[in-house]
């Protein structure tokens, strides 16, 4: 498993955050440079919350 879990979607990273997930950084986007990159670290609980979005 990788160690950060890339979100490019503001509203799921909103939700993930109001969940209690912590955002490790932001960055651009390296395909698309105009995007913003919310990474957070990768656990079970975060692909746990993921699939019930």
């Amino acid at each position: 498993m990788n160690e950060y879990k890339c979100i490019l979607s503001i509203s799921v990273a909103n939700k993930l955050i109001k969940q209690g997930f912590k955002v490790e950084k932001i960055e651009k986007g390296r395909k698309h440079r105009d995007r913003v990159v919310f990474v957070f670290r990768n656990t079970k609980e975060l692909s746990e919350a993921l699939k019930q979005l």
